[in-house]
Formats: structure tokens, sequence, C-alpha cells
């Protein structure tokens, strides 16, 4: 029997597509040919053509589309047709198309949804914490929206994956009539083991690109649209240490082009000079680099369910580079404690507290090289592909 598997994810190659190959090459070293595929407008196919010629493989396939519900109509119907069976894992799709395709093909089609972020908590977090009036009324309707069809598509997929026990937990108290537990399996989203780690010749040749030797350097990297992701607080804290305890010290900040604006707007009201900070963007590549060159990664989180039941993703490209984090006990179920118990940074109870904070550092300053290289080591072993994908495999072995 000839059976087809294909990793589909959002039409876009400007981010997180090194999770996605990650987790293909990890299933396609368990004899599971997973195959990368999505669609992009014409616009972004023209636009991302460096690309597309970047990433494009033999099992790595990217088409122009000038409908992506087209294309998924066409293109998964051809496979159904010419295959026994097609497995599809949907990455950040939604899955109209593959309930009508699931209706024509009932013996032929199975797909798992990847449910990354829960949009009923989402929604309800960022209606308390408002960035601006307006600013984030397209969102909050496309979450409702998400929101509204949550239970139909945990029931009409055939299996379901999710980054937590908390919030699988969540899901099947949300919906107690549907025996959902068979249904979700946890499996984090986290990187290739030895794709991240620290190297002490990288950090000290980009400090000296950046004139930032001697100094401490705190470092953000990832988006700054969503309010959860505290970058305000990111600066203050920084403006905090640099008066009270770290003269010398620096501020990088990683972040996407279209989110500038607003880390401009933050910097300019909590007064940085120019001399204090670097706002960037930068190739995926490199961002291991820039990891080495910090002293401190910040990936701070308010206590909110939203928090729990999905950690944040830059954490696991701080450990896994070998920096020390600045995190709160409310980003996800578990690392928070293996960060604090271990020693490799800074756990907050609460953000909003300066004393916590001030108290704390210390152990930060004190943090080598050695315990860096300590730090990527742990991570790789432990929270790297290979300690969750057999569990993922045997399910889609089981579809």
């Amino acid at each position: 029997m000839s059976t087809k598997y294909i990793y589909y994810f959002r039409g876009t190659l400007t981010s997180h597509v090194h999770l996605f190959e990650a987790w293909v090459h990890a299933l396609r070293a368990k004899n599971i040919p997973f195959e990368l595929v999505t669609d992009l407008n014409i616009k972004d196919y023209y636009k991302q053509r460096h690309l597309i010629s970047k990433y494009r493989s033999n099992y790595f396939h990217i088409y122009p589309s000038l409908s992506s519900s087209l294309f998924q109509y066409i293109y998964f119907t051809s496979l159904c047709l010419f295959n026994d069976k097609v497995v599809i894992h949907l990455k950040k799709r939604p899955t109209k198309i593959f309930e009508q395709l699931k209706k024509i093909f009932p013996k032929k089609i199975r797909y798992v949804i990847e449910h990354e972020g829960d949009a009923i908590s989402e929604h309800d977090y960022l209606c308390k914490h408002i960035y601006k009036n307006g600013f984030y009324h397209e969102i909050l309707c496309n979450l409702a929206a998400e929101s509204a069809t949550q239970k139909r598509s945990l029931i009409e997929s055939d299996h379901n994956t999710v980054g937590t026990d908390t919030f699988k937990n969540l899901l099947c108290d949300r919906y107690p009539d549907e025996q959902l537990g068979s249904k979700i399996s946890v499996v984090p989203m986290t990187f290739n083991k030895g794709a991240l780690y620290f190297s002490e010749n990288k950090r000290l040749a980009l400090r000296s690109k950046l004139n930032v030797e001697g100094k401490f350097v705190m470092i953000y990297i990832g988006n700054a649209l969503y309010s959860w992701q505290n970058l305000f607080r990111t600066i203050e804290i920084f403006t905090l240490l640099k008066k009270k305890m770290v003269k010398d010290a620096y501020l990088i900040l990683l972040i996407r082009k279209a989110d500038h604006h607003i880390a401009k707007e933050f910097i300019s009201d909590l007064g940085l000079s120019e001399d204090d900070y670097l706002l960037s963007h930068v190739a995926h590549e490199m961002v291991i680099e820039y990891l080495a060159a910090a002293d401190l990664g910040v990936a701070l989180r308010h206590d909110h369910i939203m928090n729990m039941i999905a950690y944040s993703g830059k954490i696991l490209d701080y450990l896994g580079c070998g920096l020390p984090v600045l995190t709160t006990i409310h980003n996800g179920e578990k690392i928070p404690l293996m960060i604090k118990n271990n020693g490799f940074g800074l756990v907050l109870n609460d953000m909003d507290d300066d004393e916590e904070i001030l108290r704390g550092v210390p152990e930060i300053l004190a943090i080598d090289s050695q315990k860096r290289t300590e730090i990527s080591d742990w991570a790789n072993r432990t929270l790297s592909f290979e300690n969750y994908i057999d569990n993922y495999a045997n399910c889609l072995l089981d579809l």
C-alpha cells in the first residue's frame, strides 16, 4: 500500500521554516517519508523567490497559487487519486477543505491538526492587555472565528497534537462529552539535536564586530506585535539593570521589521540612548551568533492560562545556544522549573517586581563559558525532537 505523508504549513517562508524542516527531518529519520508542502500567493511567491531557491528540494515543495483553497482542493485530490492513503499534518492551516475532502475520500485521507495555541485563551488575554484601542481588532475577529470552530476541528480531525499536558487537559475539560483524550497527543514543537549550540569563537567575533567587548548584553528575539510578548517590560528591565546594577549594559532586539515601529515607540518612551541598543532583523542562521554574543535572553510572560498551555519558543533558542534565560514561572508548565532547578537563569514569580530582578541578577553575572556549554548540552539532550518524536510517529503509523 502506498501512503503519502505531507507536512502542510502556512503560506510563507519568512519565519519558523527551520522548525518545520526539523520536524520533517526527525520523522524521515524514523523512515516515515514526510514531505514539506506550502503554497504562496503570486505576490509572495515573487517576493520570497530567494527563499524558494534556498529551501526547495526533492521533499520540500513550494507552489504558487491564485487561491489557497483552490490549490488545496486540487493538490490533495490528486494525491488521493494516485495513492492508497494520504496522511496530512496541518500547521497553521484552516481545516474546512480537508473536512470536505475526507467526505469525498473517506478511506484515503487522514489529517492531523497541530494546535499551537488556544484561540479562546489568546482572545481573552488580548482583551485584557490592550496595546492601543482598536489595534487588535482584526486579530480579535480572527481569534473569535477560530474559537467558534475549535470543537468541530478537534472532532472532525483524525488526530491532534498540542505542546503541553496543560493544553490537552484544558481541551478535554472544555469538551468533556467528546472523549478527546485518545485523539490528542502531547508533542512539543522544538529543535533538531545539534542544530543549536554555544560557540565561544562566534561569541568573541560578533562581540568585537558590535564593539560590545566587556559589556553585559541582554537580547530579545521574536516578534513584538502581541502584548503577551511584553517587549515594553523587557526594555524597562534593561533600563533598570543599567541604572542600578550593570552600568555597561547593552540591549539587542532582533525583531521582524514589521514590528520595528512598536519597538521604536517603546524605546522612545523609555528614553534609551542610541548607544544603548541595536534594533535589527537577521537571517535565522545568524541568530546563533547573536545568542552566543549575548549574556542573557529575555522571555517574560504574565500569569494567564494562555501562557501555561504553550511556552515561548524563543526559550528553546536561548537554552539550545547556551544562553542564560530571564523568564517567569508562568511560561509553560515545565521549562521554567527546569531552568530554576538547574541554575540556567532567573525565573521570576512576578515580572513587575524590580527587587526580585535585582536580587537574582548577580547569579546571571557569574555564569561563564563553561556553564554556557553545560546549558547548551543539557538543552540538546533534554529538549530536542528526539525526546518527543516516537509518540507522534506511532500515532501516524496507526493512522
